[in-house]
């Protein structure tokens, strides 16, 4: 009798410590580790974090069986950071365990029960000896793991100048050419578009990079993936030269404005225009009498909108400025603005009469002064896609302007109108 009860005893003594604050408690653990002395302290972190989520990647070896989790726990256990938690069915955290790299390359494991009071509780709760298989695996795994990976790194490095230099002296050796087939494009505008085009590139950060890519566990791996992540970008901007606007195709299946791998990307790079947009619209324009001048700034703006295949934006023509001059030793004041455009006429609003003392000029600014230009809403293009197309389109262009002369009780009036065609804008 005497000895049945003292098995009950010692039943009830293992029973009571493994409830409660007196849970069970992952294997103790330090790791000291002999990371590469040009690797910075937050990027060693980033390693130790990195490999803890590989080796806790529960969707993928779930079915080899290479971690604890099981797939009914699997929605339960998050891993973020450094950290590794047990979360309820309402995803708060009930309990977790953190592996922090300290200054003198130590790993050391803190761990918390949110539900726990006391100080140094162990865990406790329906999941808690599971948790604890997940946290010691992920001990010694990284253990086993951690010093292996690291000694790849200084061949890595190694592995890495040297890409990293053929892929600049792939950038630096790119040749942009620009070919007109329409035919109609001066020299000048042809160089003019080249320093336009956008050539760039992309490296990955050396340390980063092996960071995130740590689980590969031969360095003939980072050989097979490195090259992909060293990147060149060639984009042509949105063109537009004087009144032409240029539509790029490119006949070398580059694909432009995406980053490439430096390895597939030519020496010399074809970049065709088989398209030009000839907008009617001086973006210059002056007209004068013997009291006044006017000198007028167009603008052909972008309206943001790009089209698949080509790059195409679609523009808004519209009067940027103009400056209006006085000649002569007389008070000016302008009464009215008429534009002239085709076969339409229209008033440029101002807000208030234009005063000018002798001898002076005024600036009037799109949305500025005291002026409201509207933009040329039907303005005139045609579309070239070979020298061959006729010229003989034409649009008129020009202004009015009343005034008068104070003192002298004199109303005048400055008309120009004057006709444009294509050959006006490919000088």
């Amino acid at each position: 009798m005497l000895k049945k009860m003292s098995i009950g005893v010692v039943f009830t003594v293992l029973l009571i410590s493994f409830s409660g604050c007196g849970g069970v408690q992952p294997k103790p653990y330090t790791q000291q580790v002999n990371f590469d002395s040009t690797i910075p302290q937050s990027k060693k972190q980033q390693i130790v974090n990195n490999l803890i989520h590989n080796i806790n990647n529960c969707w993928d070896d779930i079915r080899a069986g290479k971690t604890y989790c099981s797939k009914d726990e699997l929605d339960f256990l998050l891993l973020h950071g450094n950290c590794i938690y047990k979360t309820s069915r309402n995803y708060s955290r009930t309990y977790n365990s953190c592996f922090l790299v300290t200054k003198n390359d130590t790993i050391i494991r803190e761990g918390k029960d949110y539900f726990c009071k006391n100080k140094d509780c162990s865990y406790s709760g329906k999941y808690a000896q599971k948790y604890v298989k997940v946290i010691d695996n992920t001990q010694n795994e990284l253990q086993k793991q951690l010093p292996k990976k690291l000694k790849l790194y200084p061949q890595y490095s190694k592995l890495y100048d040297k890409e990293f230099q053929k892929a600049q002296n792939k950038f630096n050796s790119i040749n942009i050419n620009i070919i007109d087939n329409v035919g109609l494009l001066s020299k000048k505008t042809i160089d003019s578009l080249k320093e336009k085009i956008n050539k760039s590139s992309e490296d990955p950060e050396k340390v980063d990079f092996f960071a995130q890519k740590i689980f590969y566990d031969s360095i003939e791996n980072f050989k097979e993936y490195m090259p992909k992540y060293f990147t060149i970008n060639i984009c042509p901007k949105w063109n537009i030269i004087g009144n032409l606007e240029v539509y790029y195709l490119n006949t070398n299946k580059l694909k432009l404005c995406q980053d490439q791998p430096y390895f597939n990307i030519p020496e010399n790079v074809n970049i065709h225009i088989p398209k030009i947009r000839v907008y009617y619209l001086p973006l210059k324009f002056s007209a004068q009498d013997s009291n006044i001048r006017i000198e007028v700034n167009n603008s052909i703006k972008d309206k943001g909108t790009k089209t698949i295949g080509y790059f195409k934006y679609e523009t808004i023509p519209t009067i940027r400025a103009f400056t209006i001059y006085n000649n002569t030793n007389n008070f000016i004041t302008i009464r009215k603005i008429s534009g002239y455009y085709g076969d339409e006429i229209f008033n440029l609003p101002l807000y208030q009469t234009i005063s000018l003392p002798p001898k002076s000029y005024k600036n009037i600014v799109q949305g500025l002064s005291n002026a409201n230009f509207p933009d040329f809403g039907s303005i005139a293009s045609l579309d070239y896609t070979n020298k061959n197309k006729s010229y003989n389109f034409s649009v008129s262009y020009g202004f009015a302007i009343s005034y008068s002369m104070d003192g002298l009780n004199i109303r005048k009036n400055l008309y120009r109108v004057k006709k444009f065609t294509a050959e006006d804008f490919l000088k």
